[in-house]
């Protein structure tokens, strides 16, 4: 019950719900930034659009919930995209590119613009499908060390699908207030409010990677452990 508690917890409201809320909010925060009649402050605006959210029909309530799962499984798909593009354009593990090379610090501050160089990369690069799929780690993990691949896919996945997934919508977010403040002129909040955005991006993206990187590398551990395991099985057949 407990695991089942946490799946649905971390695994759907955090990592796929949560995100596509925020996706789906900056959208409607944009799209409602061209009304003659939208306030020009941003909080009121924001105010207004989730007001306007409040005062639907259930009917309305629940399609919005669905579109909002389903933000948060676009992002979700992107991402997984993103990475099995990268990891098939790089000899190397895409946690050993030398953008992960640099100091934290500097990661955190060029993240988003790295992100956004990621989906590019994605919508260029590849000639084929195949050239974006990821290729998974549990066809070569031995069935002994099965309860060890699932303990670390249940401790790491979820939390670095939030990171990331949230990283992806709060760009969506920082392109909304970007376009709100060219529709009605910067201040000084409005910048700080930007630059913070740009800032959460960073750390967001930066500690998703890191998720990853712990995940993928105790994969590969319990892979190379299993190769020997595998060698084993063959030795003893008759």
């Amino acid at each position: 019950m407990n695991d089942l508690v946490s799946k649905a917890t971390f695994g759907f409201v955090m990592a796929q719900l949560f995100p596509g809320t925020i996706a789906l909010f900056a959208i409607s925060f944009s799209y409602s930034s061209w009304e003659p009649s939208q306030p020009a402050a941003v909080l009121a605006a924001a105010t207004r659009v989730l007001v306007m959210w409040g005062g639907g029909s259930v009917a309305q309530q629940l399609f919005l919930v669905a579109l909002s799962i389903g933000a948060g499984m676009l992002i979700h798909g992107l991402h997984w995209a993103v990475l099995g593009t990268l990891e098939n354009c790089n000899a190397a593990s895409i946690f050993d590119v030398p953008f992960h090379g640099r100091r934290v610090v500097l990661q955190i501050a060029v993240a988003p613009i790295h992100a956004l160089k990621e989906i590019g990369c994605f919508l260029i690069v590849p000639k084929h499908i195949r050239y974006a799929r990821m290729r998974e780690n549990v066809p070569n993990i031995h069935k002994d060390l099965m309860p060890q691949f699932q303990w670390v896919q249940e401790f790491y996945l979820y939390s670095a699908q939030f990171f990331a997934h949230v990283s992806y919508a709060l760009l969506i977010a920082l392109f909304a207030l970007v376009h709100f403040t060219l529709l009605h002129g910067a201040t000084g909040r409005r910048i700080v409010l930007i630059a913070t955005i740009y800032a959460l991006i960073g750390v967001m993206f930066t500690l998703g990677r890191v998720q990853f990187a712990s995940m993928f590398g105790a994969e590969t551990d319990l892979a190379e452990r299993s190769e020997r395991l595998f060698a084993k099985d063959l030795v003893g057949l008759p």
